[in-house]
């Protein structure tokens, strides 16, 4: 059945919503030469935000070639190379003999300064506009030897000819790269996604059921916006499991096992996490959901047992890198999945029945 509503591909053009200010702080960025770094956790719409943000440049005139270059597999410095140069070569070459003609010409000895300068050499000599899009970029961490390579790759910088955007899902990870490592400091724009407003949630979601001929009330988007937080994806796969369940009105049993639903299919995936956390973690994220904050104080230690102030800094720190949980500017702890949030709270706490 078709549906408006697609969450389990990029959005672009009608089904992309909202994030004016983010997207002409890519564009902005990108024709200053400016390098873009971009860490939210999975699924809240990076690549969606920057495929959007390049195509609106293409449309308003600029010429580039986009390469994808994706780190989740990579675990050394040869393989991260590797990936590098043959990204960057089969983007610009149609024939083995035009791939022979780049190798020979700017990486002859494949050293790691070559192949890594090699984007900016081929973008200087064609006068084509080379934008390096860097996927799950926090996995460089697994990588022996990746301060020196961070290193190299900081002697390389973003020209008006070649530009580069670092996303990373490993919000911690990432923050551990740009914050603490101070990897191109002052050299780099983090671009940060605000959630998408509930007038925006509200707009997409009831134009997408009025295209199909069905009507949801206004009450049943506020209800699910509360639940996920806003969140855009949780939102889009609610409202496409609304679509494929109803004929014209969105009912509230409609609305109840699209819910149930949507908290089914993710429910392993919590599981999973819960059931390799230790007794002390748990307590740790018991005492978040309670609105604590001052972990460290002797009354919080006792109440949720945490056993000591170095403890919990041992807790925050296992958590952060588990990305279960990170901490705002303001540091407060949080829950980075909403809908992880919410099973917490009314399925596994079972804060409601309290």
């Amino acid at each position: 059945m078709e549906t408006s509503f697609t969450y389990y591909r990029r959005a672009s053009g009608k089904a992309f919503i909202g994030r004016k200010a983010e997207k002409e702080a890519i564009k902005t960025a990108i024709r200053q030469g400016i390098d873009i770094v971009i860490y939210e956790r999975s699924k809240i719409g990076k690549s969606s935000l920057v495929k959007q943000s390049l195509s609106e440049l293409f449309i308003e005139g600029s010429k580039f070639t986009a390469i994808e270059i994706n780190l989740l597999s990579v675990r050394s410095i040869d393989t991260f190379l590797n990936t590098l140069t043959e990204s960057v070569i089969s983007a610009v070459t149609l024939t083995p003999q035009e791939r022979k003609d780049i190798i020979e010409a700017y990486i002859p000895d494949k050293s790691p300064e070559s192949i890594l300068a090699l984007p900016e050499k081929i973008a200087s000599k064609t006068g084509i506009h080379i934008i390096l899009l860097f996927f799950e970029f926090q996995n460089i961490i697994k990588v022996p030897g990746w301060e020196s390579l961070l290193r190299k790759i900081e002697n390389n910088n973003s020209t008006l000819c070649c530009s580069r955007i670092w996303m990373g899902s490993g919000v911690n990870g990432m923050k551990f790269i740009f914050e603490k490592h101070k990897f191109l400091y002052r050299k780099v724009q983090h671009i940060k996604l605000n959630t998408i407003s509930y007038k925006e949630a509200l707009s997409f979601i009831t134009k997408g059921f009025l295209s199909n001929g069905k009507v949801i009330e206004e009450t049943a988007v506020e209800l699910v916006y509360k639940l996920f937080q806003g969140d855009i994806y949780y939102l889009t796969h609610f409202a496409a499991i609304c679509d494929s369940l109803s004929r014209g009105f969105i009912t509230d049993a409609v609305v109840d096992e699209s819910i149930r639903a949507i908290i089914s299919i993710h429910e392993p995936e919590f599981t999973s996490l819960v059931y390799d956390l230790t007794d002390f973690q748990i307590n740790f994220i018991e005492a978040i959901l309670q609105g604590e904050t001052k972990f460290s104080s002797a009354a919080v230690i006792e109440k949720y047992n945490l056993s000591s102030s170095a403890n919990v800094k041992r807790l925050k720190e296992a958590l952060c890198k588990k990305e279960i949980i990170t901490f705002d500017d303001n540091d407060k702890a949080v829950i980075l999945d909403p809908l992880f949030e919410f099973w917490l709270r009314n399925h596994y706490f079972n804060f409601t029945a309290k």
